[in-house]
């Protein structure tokens, strides 16, 4: 029976792979198994992901070298006006030198505009400096410093400066660590009920340095304190309400107050660093500062249009006013942001002003309800189409805040339910809000280096997440309305230098499907690990760049060449041999291992290795962070070592004494040969065509040995090698040449099977003095053991620019010369990349350690140059919904596919290029135009209840798919 079905709908994004089987849930018609490399349009359907564009490589200016590590990196895109978006990048500058410091560079529309340097924070503060937009400034917060200002007078010149509060809040630390002024006797004794330079004298030491600024409350009084003695008994200050009288107030009808940001551990009497606020929002005219190194879930609201002034001395509508979060003042404050409400998110709860009060916030009606008991990682929420989105506490989804208005609640939803596997341990959240694009995505970067982008169009029911990922690590994002970048780790080739850690080095069995990984034993020189131990062995090595310089140094090298061969995984997944420069010499020395990849390995292929194993194999855990896709090689070894069985054996071969760890142990010594005839016998899991001998006692003459080796039926043959022994009378090797032994075979002598077999007998009537063995090996007897391995690449972080009008990554835009000579890419150095020449693609290129490429199109103006990235989308298994009871296990025969496009070229289905949408179409120099079409393909699946239909593209061209269809037969 054939079958007509449709998809047209994509509006649920990537779907969870438990999903599909679940066809009775009915967003399987709207989601896919991949769309990698894509995004949810608020029309439904997927359309390749944007670009990036190549901004800068985050450099230490003063010091000359690059930044490495992403902690020591941090930004904001700010909103001057509608029209100017600057980009603040925070970085390191002269680190290590005499005057390290942190700069501030400032970029308008991609051009640097000025760079600011300051000492007033440290290297190591960086990463955890809360960036908040305050109309011409950035104000900075750390805990461990004083709130600054970045301020604008101009695109090119800003300045910045420690804030100066006009007063900061207050709290009473007598419970926490200051002294307890509520004990029996304890007094306050003010000099006047009123004025300015009034003392208030205290019957014990009660006053620290962190009450300046404070209040004390008692007696009818009000007065803040401005200077303390140094015996802290007397504070001196000004009333702000009158005492009643200037009588004794007993302390345990006061309240006394110190300053809740400062540090005060320097002043007299000595007081406590009580940090400052790390945590900021903008909300009802007033500036809301929190969260503190001591008072993790407090709170301050500003006066109104007076950001800098906390003066909660009275509870009038233009005072500062204090909240503290929830009920656990461990409860760290995570984030707060002001969307419709305000909303505070701490680790353990969300908490939100009422959505029904019509008046501002006042220290009268000032309060924050828990709404949901959702906590949330140490991230910045971000609103997006009427929620709020943050990654939740257990790290591995995504909650949105959605307001109630009928029960004026806040309602939190897991939007991630569907696409868990999207959401790994987030590291950067943020909103891009593109022009003309349609739709609003939350931007998250996980902690394994891939990007996850969700579509929320809430009143088209479409909220979809799509995976997103580079060559290389994206490690954050900075957005603000239609302007993004992203921080990127990238790989870049050093030529000639050998510095360079690989991504994944394991070690694999001769069957290659056992696999250890080495990685980090492989990056240092203090753990060394034997590898190559023996024949058929492998050293697997992995990197996200392609390299051509490996250097290797041993703790222990072989002492003989390993009859090394090397492989590399190509484009398609097959293994291809390579000859390189092999300065180690089979490993028996350090050194360097050299080829070149445009003619040694032209069609070496970004690959997941794990795809290309046998079934049932795996690989362990990738303890390097990021994409498995990774460029491979393989080393292996095929000289033989240690041989696998020996036996001594009597004239009639019938009493078989084993010996096979003596062979190898030169501390274990035994006597072979000791009679006329006797047999010893070597077994070895392939052929062989050496023995290295060596003795403890010599035979005193010739014992006249004869040799055989075991053939396919199982009759033993007679051979004659090469003896430099002399009949073990001496050191030396016994060799031959395996090709000649006809129909010798692996078999089965004294019940050990498997292997290829020699025996050698005595055939010397006299021999006075028998041999003892002190080792018998093939022709290696020392295994290396790796001590480090370095390769010619070196990780960089990048800054790129998110573009919807680019189809590369790291896209520079730049001329080739008369000889189509294209220079300037040395920031794509070591990689592969494709051009785009007037609007024809090229490539792939390997740009050299110099940034070169050469293009076909001469002197052209218009060269874009890149690292591809590819989309797949493949759709949910196809189900034939007129069914009643539908399954995705009926087998199926998928008669032909429908796929539908919307501007789009060079698409392919199952690695087959659509004839139709092919860039071959078009006759040379003719600019290849994006078509709109649907196109019937057939792709001969077969009878596969869950077959697959990956819809790709080969080259950098746009990519929107609009419906899949399908004629298809069920069995």
């Amino acid at each position: 029976m054939t079958i007509k079905e449709v998809q047209n709908n994509f509006g649920f994004g990537e779907l969870d792979p438990k999903i599909v089987s679940r066809p009775d849930f009915q967003g399987f018609y709207k989601g896919a198994r991949k769309a990698l490399n894509t995004l949810v349009q608020p029309r439904a359907s997927l359309k390749k992901r944007f670009g990036l564009t190549f901004l800068t490589e985050v450099e230490d200016d003063t010091a000359g070298t690059p930044v490495t590590d992403v902690d020591k990196v941090n930004g904001v895109v700010f909103q001057f006006s509608a029209a100017k978006k600057f980009f603040i990048v925070v970085r390191p500058d002269d680190e290590g030198g005499m005057n390290e410091k942190v700069a501030f560079d400032v970029y308008l529309d991609d051009v640097l505009q000025t760079t600011d340097t300051t000492s007033d924070y440290t290297i190591a503060q960086i990463a955890d400096m809360y960036l908040l937009e305050a109309e011409d400034r950035i104000i900075v917060l750390h805990e461990e410093v004083q709130p600054h200002e970045y301020t604008r007078t101009a695109d090119n010149n800003w300045t910045l400066s420690a804030i100066e509060f006009a007063y900061v809040p207050n709290f009473d630390f007598s419970n926490i660590d200051d002294p307890d002024y509520r004990g029996a006797g304890a007094t306050f004794t003010p000099s006047a009920t009123s004025g300015v330079g009034i003392t208030l004298t205290a019957s014990g030491a009660f006053y620290n340095a962190g009450h300046v600024g404070g209040l004390f409350v008692g007696g009818g009084g009000i007065f803040r304190i401005t200077a303390v003695n140094a015996g802290g008994t007397i504070a001196t200050g000004t009333t702000v309400q009158d005492f009643a009288a200037t009588t004794a107030i007993n302390g345990i009808d006061a309240i006394l107050s110190g300053s809740v940001w400062g540090n005060f551990s320097g002043g007299t009497p000595v007081g406590t660093d009580r940090g400052w606020p790390s945590r900021g929002e903008f909300f009802n005219g007033k500036l809301v500062l929190g969260r503190t190194s001591q008072l993790k879930n407090h709170i301050a609201f500003s006066a109104p249009s007076d950001y800098y002034n906390f003066d909660e001395s009275e509870d009038t509508d233009l005072n500062a006013f204090s909240l503290f979060i929830g009920g656990n003042s461990g409860d760290a404050i995570t984030d707060m942001i002001s969307s419709r409400a305000l909303l505070v998110i701490t680790e353990s709860g969300i908490h939100a002003t009422t959505l029904f009060l019509d008046t501002p916030i006042t220290p009268s009606n000032g309060f924050l309800n828990e709404v949901d008991k959702s906590g949330s990682v140490d991230l910045r929420a971000h609103s997006i189409d009427n929620q709020v989105m943050f990654v939740d506490e257990s790290e591995y989804k995504v909650n949105s805040a959605q307001y109630d208005l009928t029960a004026g609640t806040v309602n939190i939803v897991d939007v991630s339910m569907f696409s868990p596997h999207l959401i790994d341990s987030p590291v950067a959240t943020d909103v891009l809000r593109p022009k003309s694009r349609g739709g609003d995505y939350f931007v998250v970067v996980n902690s394994d280096g891939t990007s996850a982008l969700f579509q929320s169009q809430l009143n088209q029911n479409i909220a979809g997440w799509t995976p997103n990922e580079t060559q290389g690590l994206y490690k954050k994002v900075f957005c603000k309305k239609d302007v993004g970048y992203y921080l990127v780790q990238r790989h870049v080739g050093t030529g000639a230098t050998v510095a360079g850690s690989m991504d994944n080095v394991y070690k694999a069995n001769r069957a290659f499907e056992s696999f250890t990984d080495i990685s980090a034993a492989a990056k240092t020189s203090s753990t060394d690990v034997d590898i190559l131990e023996i024949d058929g062995d492998y050293i697997v090595i992995g990197n996200q760049a392609p390299f051509d310089r490996m250097d290797i140094d041993f703790d222990t090298a072989s002492n003989a060449d390993l009859d090394l061969t090397f492989e590399y995984l190509n484009e398609i997944g097959d293994w291809t041999a390579f000859t390189p420069t092999d300065a180690t010499s089979g490993f028996t020395a350090n050194g360097l291992i050299s080829w070149t990849i445009s003619t040694d390995m032209p069609d070496w292929g970004l690959l997941d290795l794990s795809l290309y194993l046998a079934t049932g194999v795996s690989l362990p855990a990738d303890t390097s962070v990021g994409p498995a896709k990774k460029f491979w090689i393989r080393i292996k070894r095929n000289a033989p070592g240690v041989i696998d069985v020996g036996l001594s054996t009597n004239s009639t071969f019938t009493v078989f004494t084993s010996i096979t760890d003596s062979l190898s142990d030169t501390s274990d010594d035994v006597e072979i040969f000791s009679n006329q005839n006797d047999y010893l016998l070597l077994g070895y899991r392939d052929e062989f065509d050496t023995i290295t001998v060596a003795f403890n006692t010599v035979a005193s003459a010739d014992i006249v040995p004869t040799f055989e080796y075991y053939d396919e039926d199982g009759v033993w043959q007679t051979f004659t090698p090469t003896d430099n022994t002399t009949g073990f009378t001496g050191n030396g090797t016994i060799t031959w040449t395996a090709s000649n032994l006809t129909g010798w075979a692996a078999g089965t002598v004294a019940g050990n099977a498997g292997k290829y077999w020699v025996r050698i007998r005595r055939t010397a009537a006299v021999v006075a003095t028998p041999p003892i063995e002190d080792s018998i090996y093939f022709d290696i007897t020392i295994t290396p053991v790796e001590e480090d391995i370095a390769i010619n690449i070196s990780a960089r972080l990048y800054f790129e620019k998110i573009d919807f009008d680019v189809q590369l990554d790291s896209q520079v835009s730049t001329t080739s010369d008369a000889n189509g000579l294209v220079t300037g890419l040395t920031h794509l150095a070591g990689n592969y990349v494709f051009a785009r020449v007037d609007d024809v693609t090229e490539g792939p290129f390997f740009v050299n350690s110099s940034g070169e490429i050469t293009v076909s199109e001469v002197s052209s103006s218009d060269v874009e140059v890149g690292i591809k990235y590819t989309p797949v989308v493949i759709p949910m298994p196809a189900i034939a919904r007129q069914f009643a009871a539908q399954s995705v296990y009926p087998p199926k025969f998928i008669k032909g596919v429908f796929v539908d496009v919307y501007e789009s070229l060079n698409v392919s289905l199952n690695d087959f290029e659509i004839p139709d949408l092919s860039v071959n179409n078009f006759t040379l120099d003719q600019t290849p135009i994006p078509l709109s079409k649907f196109t019937e393909v057939t792709p001969l699946l077969g009878w596969d209840p869950r077959v697959e239909m990956v819809i790709s593209q080969s080259t950098p061209e746009p990519f929107e798919i609009i419906g899949v269809g399908y004629r298809m037969e069920f069995s």
